[in-house]
């Protein structure tokens, strides 16, 4: 269903583009690896692109969304298929990052773009279960400290320790994979010939509080690393022209 919030995501995607340099063609063909229900596939085809969505596990059948095969990471679309690949808060569930860049880059037509938004592993809070520094620490010990202190997301409320403890475990191993700043650089390398960290676009384009941070950019650029560092990822890549990998 769109929203105020999924209008100010395009907005956002369109914006941090525009700062690298790059403009979304009205009619550019747009995925949303990670679609969930597909909300942002619906605003972008709303919004006059040809967009369509991929996701391991599908809520609801809609047009336009497909499934990832869940055994190899394989997109059911062709090689050189989409002009624009994005996805919000996604790549800190995939298991196999070199393997789903690699896809990702397979489906882009030469010189198309791709951009990527996710929690970093060192963020204070993780952003699922709501324990701080999840994504880097995720030992037993840890985990029953934060529940012991009532530390409980919207699904756990009325749980005991043991229960929340359990839950926390197997969620952040089986369904969380934090990269540092160098292992994303080598998944993303492995089928691209260049990466940009684009935080302080983000950080000028964004809709929420963080917009007030660019001030601080401004004067001190290196408040956009600590961002990166312990907040958010923003990832820019382009794939190559047609032929250049041979030269």
């Amino acid at each position: 269903m769109r929203s105020n919030l999924t209008r100010q995501h395009l907005e956002l995607h369109r914006n941090v583009l525009l700062e690298l340099g790059h403009t979304l063609k009205p009619g550019a063909r747009v995925l949303d690896y990670g679609c969930g229900a597909g909300d942002m596939v619906e605003e972008y085809n709303s919004a006059g692109y040809d967009a369509f969505g991929c996701d391991i596990k599908l809520a609801h059948e809609r047009e336009r969304l497909t499934t990832i095969d869940a055994k190899d990471g394989s997109l059911p679309f062709a090689d050189a298929t989409f002009d624009f690949v994005f996805s919000d808060q996604v790549m800190e569930h995939v298991q196999d990052h070199a393997r789903a860049f690699a896809e990702i880059a397979r489906v882009m037509k030469p010189c198309a773009l791709s951009l990527h938004i996710f929690p970093a592993k060192l963020k204070l809070t993780e952003s699922h279960v709501f324990v701080p520094w999840g994504g880097l620490i995720q030992h037993r010990w840890w985990l029953t400290l934060w529940a012991l202190l009532g530390v409980r997301n919207s699904f756990q409320k009325g749980k005991s320790v043991k229960e929340v403890v359990e839950l926390n475990s197997d969620y952040l191993r089986a369904r969380t994979n934090y990269l540092s700043r160098t292992a994303i650089k080598k998944a993303v390398l492995a089928s691209f010939d260049s990466l940009e960290f684009a935080e302080r676009h983000m950080i000028k384009h964004s809709y929420g509080g963080a917009r007030h941070v660019y001030r601080l950019v401004r004067v001190l650029p290196f408040v956009a690393a600590w961002y990166s560092t312990f907040y958010s990822r923003v990832i820019f890549l382009q794939k190559a022209k047609a032929g250049s990998e041979d030269q």
